[in-house]
């Protein structure tokens, strides 16, 4: 019993010492398995710069590659990532078409020592899409893993339809009415500005703003929170489904309402001219009052309206 104790011990410190030496000479490389076949990755990076003949859609069919949209000289599309991963860029009408030849949709990848789900990850593998600064409206639609990144864009008008995929929207202003719809992604806006009755959908995602003005525009969450810092609105309302709100220093004009089923709300910093909150199943407080039912300031024309059922409220 002894002696093959002690052989098991000696196998494993050579195959440790082995193990070790071939991480040492690069003996160890990273494998993804698509489905449940193993494949190594191999690891050339490549850029691509393309220029294109202009357009106003872009459709987005990529898993693991993130699409930025920024604002510059002319049409231009660049690629900088895995050379496997680099997706097919073409012109079809007056639609920039952005299609990967297969897909890794499902599957992981074993990188060294460390296994990583191939969805929703941080995107290494980008397409930049450039669009010249006097194009008023860009309409944009993904389906696939894919985050979207929009920045540093004065737009007319703005269609997104994101499927499976974070959407980043930062230093932007919409003037006119525009759509935004998500599905299965968290929507994160950062010194923004949307006006003229805008919609927003959000299916099982979350929704952050911070520095950002809304003008009548109407935002329904199914099966996500909410979180705001300095947000600005005019008109419009919330309506969520599941969902949580808590929020810092919120200024109303024209009116606001949140309406909420099954969901807590906590803001502070909040400024309108009145205010009315309702709970069916929850605490109320709203500065400091209590009660399932509180007004202050009813007759002004421009109060912050918050109802809730089955969660609690403080508006401070």
């Amino acid at each position: 019993m002894k002696k093959m104790l002690k052989a098991g011990v000696l196998i494993t410190v050579v195959g440790i010492v082995l193990l070790i030496l071939s991480i040492m000479g690069g003996g160890v490389q990273s494998v993804e398995y698509v489905g449940w076949t193993p494949r190594i990755v191999k690891k050339e990076m490549t850029l691509k710069k393309q220029t294109v003949s202009e357009f106003e859609n872009v459709k987005v069919n990529t898993d693991n590659v993130g699409v930025k949209i920024i604002q510059g000289n002319g049409y231009h599309v660049d690629y900088k990532g895995r050379k496997s991963l680099a997706p097919k860029i073409s012109v079809e009408g007056k639609t920039l078409v952005i299609k990967q030849k297969a897909h890794l949709r499902t599957g992981f990848i074993f990188d060294g020592v460390t296994i990583k789900s191939d969805r929703h990850t941080s995107f290494t593998n980008t397409v930049t899409v450039t669009v010249p600064k006097d194009l008023d409206q860009i309409s944009l639609t993904t389906s696939g893993n894919s985050d979207v990144t929009l920045s540093d864009l004065k737009l007319n008008s703005l269609a997104l339809d994101v499927l499976d995929g974070d959407l980043h929207l930062t230093n932007t202003q919409v003037a006119n009415s525009s759509k935004v719809k998500l599905l299965d992604g968290d929507l994160y806006l950062n010194r923004v500005a949307f006006n003229n009755g805008t919609k927003m959908e959000i299916f099982d995602g979350d929704l952050s703003l911070v520095d950002t003005s809304l003008n009548n525009v109407q935002i329904e969450n199914h099966d996500g929170d909410v979180s705001f810092n300095n947000l600005k609105v005019a008109g419009g309302s919330y309506k969520g489904q599941d969902s949580d709100v808590n929020g810092a220093s919120l200024e109303v004009t024209a009116g606001y309402q949140f309406n909420l089923a099954d969901g807590d709300v906590s803001i502070t910093g909040a400024k309108a001219d009145g205010y009315e909150t309702n709970t069916t199943d929850g605490d109320n407080h709203l500065f400091n009052q209590s009660g399932s039912h509180l007004t202050q300031g009813a007759n002004s024309g421009n109060i912050l309206k918050v109802t809730t059922t089955d969660g609690d409220l403080n508006i401070r």
